[in-house]
């Protein structure tokens, strides 16, 4: 297993500072939910690698570990389990630009997606002025969904009549001081519950490998027999040109139209095996910490939940501290790990997951973690570690329901 240097840690646990001295109707819409109705996340990210085919079945595992760019270990594990439908369709063009799905890994808890994209003569001068600081490809109005039209994935403007319905929607009843409304405006309008990552990487002359990662998915992705992919808009330019890093420029500049869509069938492994392993809690070595009785472990991942914790083993007075001397006083709960029963250790997965801290209680509530554990390597006993601001250590110990 490979463990995280100080810095990757670092990283990770800065996105648990969630919420402090707030007004507690403030605290109560913050941690009520992740989702969002008025923007997902992107972040633009950039891997070399290149990949020829491969199959669904469990041989090749070794061979396209990472074929997604960023992702987490989880899914590293599951690819290299064979959880990956390899599909290389047939390439699409409009407008000059050919486009392919090459593979794609669901899960419940992790989607993603590999496209290839060929530029013909209409982009020479973008191919001849290509560089990795200044050049970007990007699905702009991407969507995803089900057989039965349930949303897996789509970018901001591939839903974005449906954001501005639920905006507007949402609006109406701020105004009546119903905040509670959203997340049944965001299910009513079936928005996409999370954020993601995307880069694209110069694979040959004039073709293109275009990665999308999900992240901080509060969802599970429905279950697909098929997957049906829509886009009708591409962007495709070197922000050198304008003298502006990529993510300035306007999001409809330098956009080429077409329609591409793609109907694929999803492998029976990534339908059959989607039910998640139960974990129920045994003990807990902190009677202040409540835990959810039960976990969860899919191809991809394994979560927990503790719905409040006032353990005595967290520095509250160092939370409060304005500023702090160091980044992990203000941890209330930092660095975690699962450890099977033959000693193996599985970090934190960095991105899904965090906390609230109420600081009129001394009181940390909805802590969420998730682990680069999968059903591919976990045992039926299992032991969640984690350390608080002041060193000391909840250790909570699962065992799996038959």
């Amino acid at each position: 297993m490979k463990y995280k240097d100080s810095n990757q840690i670092l990283n990770d646990v800065k996105r648990k500072i969630s919420i402090s001295n707030l007004l507690e109707e403030e605290k109560v819409d913050m941690v009520k939910s992740k989702k969002t109705i008025f923007k997902s996340i992107a972040v633009a990210c950039c891997t070399v690698l290149t990949v020829t085919g491969v199959v669904f079945a469990k041989d090749i595992g070794g061979f396209v570990s990472n074929i997604f760019g960023w992702t987490s270990g989880g899914v590293n594990t599951a690819v290299e389990n064979g959880y990956v439908a390899n599909v290389n369709t047939e390439f699409q063009e409009s407008n000059d630009i050919s486009v392919s799905v090459n593979s794609f890994l669901l899960d419940n808890d992790n989607f993603d997606i590999t496209f290839y994209i060929k530029l013909g003569d209409k982009h020479k001068k973008f191919l001849d002025d290509f560089e990795v600081e200044y050049s970007k490809i990007d699905l702009k109005d991407l969507k995803i969904v089900n057989e039965e039209g349930k949303k897996i994935f789509a970018t901001d403007q591939g839903e974005e009549e449906e954001r501005k319905k639920a905006y507007e929607e949402f609006e109406e009843y701020k105004k009546l001081g119903r905040t509670d409304k959203h997340d049944e405006i965001f299910e009513k309008y079936d928005l996409y519950s999370g954020g993601y990552s995307f880069g694209a990487d110069k694979v040959g002359d004039n073709e293109f490998k275009y990665n999308i990662t999900t992240t901080e998915v509060t969802e599970s992705f429905p279950i697909a027999k098929k997957i049906i992919i829509t886009f009708n808009k591409v962007q495709i330019y070197n922000s050198k040109d304008y003298k502006v890093a990529p993510w300035l420029l306007p999001d409809d500049d330098k956009c080429f139209t077409g329609e591409w869509r793609f109907e694929i069938d999803v492998p029976e492994q990534m339908i059959n095996s989607r039910k998640p392993i139960i974990y129920k809690m045994q003990s807990c070595n902190d009677k202040k910490t409540k835990v959810d009785s039960t976990a969860t472990l899919t191809n991809t991942a394994f979560k927990i939940s503790i719905p409040e914790t006032s353990t005595d083993k967290i520095d509250y007075d160092l939370l409060k501290v304005e500023p702090p001397q160091n980044i992990f006083d203000k941890i209330a709960l930092g660095r975690a790990y699962v450890e099977t029963s033959d000693g193996r250790k599985f970090e934190s997965s960095g991105g899904d997951g965090g906390y609230s801290f109420n600081s009129k209680e001394n009181k940390i509530e909805n802590y969420s973690e998730t682990f680069d554990l999968t059903k591919f390597d976990a045992t039926d006993n299992l032991k969640v570690h984690i350390f608080t601001n002041s060193g000391k250590e909840i250790i909570i110990k699962y065992k799996k329901i038959k």
